[in-house]
């Protein structure tokens, strides 16, 4: 039995099970292998290597390392050892210290023991081999194993490459150490009646995840975009170790105290809830690294009713700083607001992208980065309301012309202050190709937009300009207002002007119900006859 090194897992000669190299290089030429699993063996007669599969204290492959001719070690400084597998990148042990090279430079073996699932054996503290960053999942299979003896220059002094163990000492299989298929066990979504929150608490019930790299809960609902809302890293930390088999997503419909935006689990979602977005049914999905996503669709126990807002209230939101944030505003919402952040003298920039998309196909985007000011408001709170369709907007006639006809207009940002951008933003006005475009300033004054953006993406330096998308009309701007997408019908013979563009017009704003989306990172607020700020959780 060879001498153990500290975290050794050693085993008689005899009892060692042959190495499966034909199956190997039949893997390597169907393409299974990573490259580096075909290796070219330097001296392989003068170095020993025996690797099989252990289930004490670790699950996982003990490797057996003893250089037969110790005379090419005397320059020894450090024992790596690679392990190819079918999915994902190789794993790499390497000796610590100088226990393990002394050990072969005396004719003694070692062992590397390669931990693919954790039991009772101290990786991390090993003193002899330095723990590798890994991951194993049910996909990642070992398929060989290279063992490399390097100088200090990391020249190869010795290398040799064997195939994958079928067997251990104690009749151990692969399928004995490899992590199980990961899934759901009983995961759960009921009405949630609190002081914290009226809404739904989502039970998300796991098992055997190790490569989890986001969770998903999406809640359907009818007459309404879903609503959804994913994790954050530090959550995903816990559910790949086993500490969180079993975490609740707060599915916020109308606030309470509990802050949401505060969440170190789960990122702030931008759902707008109406008294007919009805929640249907729940699909969370976890996507994995190494394996397919894991998905499933529960319906929601209790009466959802019960936590329905009764009317279109007005909805706020803030800008997180570690996440986009996506507002989808379902048709008879109230006022939605967005706070940017908070502004010195008047002046904010936006941490995160924000995107705001209406259930009629308006949409606005802020990018990550966007300074907004307030030039003629140094008291400016970064408050910004989203795009909200106005009716009863007069839009001049130019001489010569019949009349006017409006098809659409939206009003977005604020109604009491001019705010500017140091770089475009996107609006989308839906359906409006081929029309003509303008805004009105706040106090009335028209201007038509006949700038054709030279671009999908333009970077002006100020003002705006226009450009089709198919049926849409698109705005890029540097400032915000009411913008209007219009006609113009030519005038009879012999009739008479109107007005021409760039008069003093009256504007009457009548809040059709319908908010469009906002720009990327902000706070939003929705407001209807009042402003009222709602905390989220």
């Amino acid at each position: 039995m060879y001498p153990e090194s500290p975290a050794a897992h050693a085993r008689p000669m005899a009892g060692r099970v042959a190495v499966a190299l034909a199956a190997l290089l039949g893997l390597a030429t169907l393409g299974v292998l990573p490259a580096t699993a075909v290796h070219a063996d330097t001296d392989p007669d003068k170095l020993h290597v025996d690797a099989y599969l252990v289930s004490t204290k670790y699950g996982g492959i003990a490797v057996d390392i003893k250089a037969l001719d110790t005379t090419a070690v005397t320059t020894l400084d450090e024992v790596r050892v690679t392990v190819h597998r079918s999915v994902g990148p190789d794993v790499v042990k390497v000796s610590k210290g100088t226990g393990v090279v002394t050990t072969l430079q005396a004719g003694s073996a070692v062992t590397a023991p390669i931990v693919i699932t954790p039991g009772s054996y101290d990786e991390a503290g090993s003193s002899s081999w330095v723990k590798p960053d890994a991951v194993w999942s049910a996909e990642t299979v070992p398929t060989g194993l290279t063992v490399e003896l390097l100088d200090a220059a990391d020249a190869v002094l010795l290398s040799k490459t064997v195939g994958t163990p079928s067997t251990g000492p104690t009749g151990t299989t692969l399928a004995d150490v490899m992590p199980a298929s990961p899934g759901f066990t009983n995961p759960a979504a009921n009405v949630h009646t609190g002081a914290d929150y009226l809404g739904i608490a989502v039970d998300v019930r796991v098992q055997g995840f190790t490569d989890a790299e986001e969770i998903s809960v999406r809640v359907n609902r009818e007459d309404a975009a879903p609503v959804i809302k994913t994790s954050k890293p530090a959550l995903m930390a816990s559910v790949n170790t086993g500490q969180a088999r079993s975490v609740t997503v707060p599915i916020v419909i109308q606030p309470g105290t509990y802050n949401e935006a505060a969440s170190s689990s789960w990122q702030l979602p931008g759902g707008v809830w109406t008294p007919s977005t009805v929640p249907t049914s729940v699909t969370i999905t976890i996507t994995r690294t190494f394996g397919p996503q894991v998905e499933t669709t529960i319906p929601i126990g209790g009466s959802v009713a019960s936590v329905l807002p009764t009317s279109a209230d007005p909805v706020e939101f803030e800008l997180p700083s570690d996440a986009p944030l996506d507002v989808v505003i379902p048709e008879g919402a109230g006022e939605v607001t967005v706070k940017l952040g908070t502004p010195t003298a008047g002046v904010v920039t936006t941490p995160v992208d924000l995107t705001v998309s209406a259930a009629d196909g308006a949409s606005l985007v802020i990018p990550a980065g966007t300074t907004v000011s307030a030039p003629d408001d140094p008291t400016w709170d970064g408050v910004i309301s989203l795009p909200t369709i106005v009716e009863d907007v007069a839009v001049p006639t130019p001489a010569g012309a019949e009349k006017t006809t409006v098809g659409y207009a939206i009003q977005v940002g604020s109604a009491t202050t001019r705010l500017t951008f140091d770089a475009p933003v996107k609006l989308v006005l839906p359906g409006q190709a081929g029309s003509r475009a303008g805004f009105v300033e706040v106090g009335g004054t028209f201007t038509e937009i006949t700038d054709v953006c030279p671009s999908a993406t333009p970077s002006l330096s100020s003002g705006a300009c226009r450009i089709d998308a198919g049926d849409d009309l698109v705005i890029w701007t540097t400032h915000f207002t009411t913008f209007v997408a219009y006609n113009v019908v030519a005038a009879a013979p012999g009739s008479g002007s109107l007005a021409a563009t760039g008069a003093d017009i009256g504007l009457l704003l009548g809040v059709a119900g319908t908010l469009l989306l906002l720009g990327v990172g902000a706070t939003v607020a929705v407001r209807v006859h009042r402003r009222r700020g709602v905390a989220l959780g």
